[in-house]
């Protein structure tokens, strides 16, 4: 048994109603708020499982406007899928689901309740309807057969679709948007997650979505916290409405339990569980939770022990020693022991409803990942998002045991007490955990003219069927780039409009801004993709139990960092390659390809003399910056990320206590870091908004 404090969360209850919609009886007191409620942008502030999904679309069926949902991943999305299916059922609908499998004659009517369309469109399931075809003419077929009007639809997607969608990269783009602009509500759900530079290409995209003068699309953020966004979003949105769920934490008339009691024990953690000994001790507490009865009579979970943690490696090698464990004394580890990490790709994850009973280790990837509920816990966190994501997590729908791993300051809070309601649990995680911001502020500052910039003249592209050549229409562009900002106009925070930081808007500046290597090369890997920093590679499956023999993945550099391996060409691999891949990379793109897992040192930049001297600039080149590895296969690939689609912000100052969430690569000879791919920007926010802080004191 852990030797750390023990502790245990009190029950969670939320006010009822005497109101019912379809089979649904009792509806919570927010969700009868959010539903009626007036106004065309909605923020619903609720603890995890008090049914958010189900006011946003009570809300959009009572109103009889069709809507998108937009989730950050496409775990959530398939699991919402089948839960919003459920819940139209119970609300007297035919839900009608289009995701891999579908036909035109599937929008027949099928029964005699009022069908209602669910299209699941995310890149992977569009790709397996496309087959040889291309993932746009498939989505413009579906939405053109659901545009009817005697029926509902509602698309559930992820905002890297639309972000393809926008920028043309899908084929038949315009028919798309001219169809995705028939739908009268876009929600959000947790919304928390967005920030910096995905806060904005999402929030931006969402205005032009809904229209310029008198919008008619509704919005609707759900979430179970809010920074300082909902600062950014109050000062945008004058209609704003916000709605918070009171919870209570005893029972009594007119109350229903959202949370049942939870307890276990804390340890304190000072840093992020790395070494082979913490692996170890880790591995036996599952054990001990896997081995453990559990309070929930007949039923049985999906997952019996959930392991988050911050390290891919450290869950790695983890899974690999807990499945020693299993081994030793003659269980079937690979059937009991699920991985879910950035190093596991999508086709490789298990379904999480098709497990029984089983130990499931992972990431930050599970935090939104599929709606489920376990009785044995055991995670650690570092910011309050991750510490709430996860521990909600347990006690949803019967008791739970956890194992908490947090930072000192947490853990003297909560060594206080031995009996925590819940609302001061989460209350003394507030003033534990240092929040970090969204940046929600950099919204409104001349660095996000950038993004609207590549966003312009990402959605400017032309393609040359005959001659396979993508062109660039700078008019167009410049157009588009002023429509952006029209519709972004009432964006503001703390008193500064985005309209007002921009500068000026004249179709000669536009231009010459349009041709600046950031707004290239985001417009070429950022706005499209959703992330710079990628990189193509092939490991061996067994690496992540996986039964395939190869596995092909983007990984973020920093993933790659912890592999060993050599950098070649795709083209020698091109016949292995999956199809989504070879539609993304040519021969000619580099491919790493990975032996086994390795300690690498940190990387490190050697930054040439002079190239940051003024107010701590932009540097892009190699003859500027050269990132040093030792391996000599991840130096080439590190350096070629910089030198070929990357922008670099020099943070004079930056260090380990800055925001873990930023990219860096710490300066060799210089105290400051690297920051890279389209979070410099937000360094190059932040640094300038410290030395005006710094100027006016």
């Amino acid at each position: 048994m852990p030797t750390g404090q023990h502790v245990r969360v009190g029950e969670v209850y939320v006010p009822l109603t005497e109101q019912k919609i379809g089979e649904i009886e009792n509806l919570y007191e927010h969700q009868v708020r959010t539903i009626e409620s007036d106004s065309n942008v909605v923020v619903l502030d609720a603890p995890t499982g008090s049914g958010k999904t189900l006011a946003a679309l009570a809300r959009v069926m009572t109103r009889r406007t069709p809507a998108v949902f937009i989730y950050p991943t496409n775990s959530l999305v398939r699991d919402q899928v089948r839960q919003i299916s459920k819940l139209l059922s119970k609300l007297g609908y035919s839900p009608n689901i289009i995701d891999d499998e579908w036909a035109p004659s599937s929008v027949e009517r099928a029964s005699d309740k009022e069908p209602v369309d669910i299209i699941h469109a995310t890149g992977e399931t569009l790709e397996k309807l496309a087959g040889e075809g291309a993932k746009g003419s498939v989505l413009e077929r579906i939405l053109a057969a659901t545009d009817r009007q005697d029926r509902m639809r509602i698309v559930l997607t992820n905002p890297d679709t639309l972000y393809l969608v926008n920028s043309g990269m899908y084929h038949r783009h315009g028919l798309i948007s001219d169809q995705l602009f028939k739908f009268k509500a876009i929600v959000v759900d947790e919304f928390h997650l967005y920030s910096g530079p995905t806060l904005a290409r999402l929030l931006f995209m969402l205005n032009e979505m809904r229209g310029v003068s008198k919008p008619q699309v509704e919005l609707a953020f759900l979430s179970a916290t809010h920074g300082d966004t909902l600062s950014l979003l109050e000062s945008t949105y004058s209609e704003l409405h916000l709605i918070r769920a009171e919870p209570c934490t005893d029972a009594g008339p007119g109350l229903k339990k959202i949370r049942y009691s939870t307890h276990g024990a804390v340890m304190s953690q000072s840093l992020v569980l790395t070494d082979d000994e913490s692996a170890m001790q880790v591995a036996h507490d599952i054990i001990r939770f896997y081995d453990s009865a559990y309070e929930w009579g007949a039923n049985r979970p999906n997952v019996k022990v959930l392991a988050i943690f911050s390290s891919v490696t450290f869950a790695l090698s983890l899974a690999n020693v807990v499945k020693e464990i299993l081994n030793a004394r003659g269980n079937d580890s690979e059937a009991v022991v699920k991985q879910i990490h950035g190093l596991i790709p999508h086709s490789a994850r298990p379904d999480i409803e098709k497990l029984s009973e089983a130990i499931l280790i992972g990431t930050s990837a599970i935090e939104v990942g599929v709606d489920f509920d376990v009785p044995f816990l055991v995670m650690e966190a570092h910011d309050l998002a991750s510490f709430l994501q996860r521990f909600g997590r347990g006690g949803r729908h019967a008791p739970c045991e956890f194992l908490l791993h947090v930072p000192p300051a947490m853990a003297l809070r909560l060594g206080e007490s031995e009996e925590f309601s819940f609302p001061d649990f989460v209350t003394e995680a507030e003033a534990a955990f240092h929040e970090f911001p969204s940046y929600a502020g950099f919204l409104c500052s001349r660095q996000a003219k950038t993004i609207l910039l590549a966003m312009a003249l990402a959605g400017s592209k032309t393609y040359d069927m005959y001659r396979k050549k993508e062109g660039l229409d700078f008019k167009a562009a410049i157009e588009y780039f002023k429509g952006l900002i029209e519709a972004n106009r009432n964006v503001s925070m703390d008193g500064i409009r985005l309209i007002d930081s921009i500068g000026p808007l004249d179709d000669t500046q536009i231009e010459i801004d349009l041709e600046r290597f950031p707004v290239e090369v985001m417009a070429k890997h950022s706005f499209a993709r959703g992330t710079m920093n990628n990189i193509l590679v092939k490991y061996p499956g067994r690496l992540v139990g996986s039964t395939e023999m190869q596995v092909f993945a983007e990984l973020d550099v920093f993933d790659v960092f912890r592999l060993s391996g050599v950098l070649d060409s795709a083209g020698n691999h091109w016949s292995d390659l999956p199809k989504p891949f070879r539609r993304r990379y040519d021969e000619e793109s580099s491919i790493f390809v990975a032996h086994d897992f390795a300690k690498h040192p940190w990387p490190k930049a050697l930054i040439a003399q002079g190239a940051s001297a003024r107010n701590g600039a932009s540097v892009f080149l190699r003859k500027q910056t050269t990132i040093r590895v030792r391996s000599p296969g991840l130096t080439e690939v590190m350096n070629n990320i910089l030198e070929k689609r990357n922008l670099v912000f020099f943070w004079r100052g930056m260090s380990k206590a800055t925001d873990y969430r930023i990219p860096r690569i710490y300066a060799e000879e210089e105290n400051g870091a690297l920051v890279i791919g389209d979070w410099a920007l937000v360094a190059q926010y932040l640094h300038q908004k410290q030395k005006e802080e710094d100027r006016q004191s």
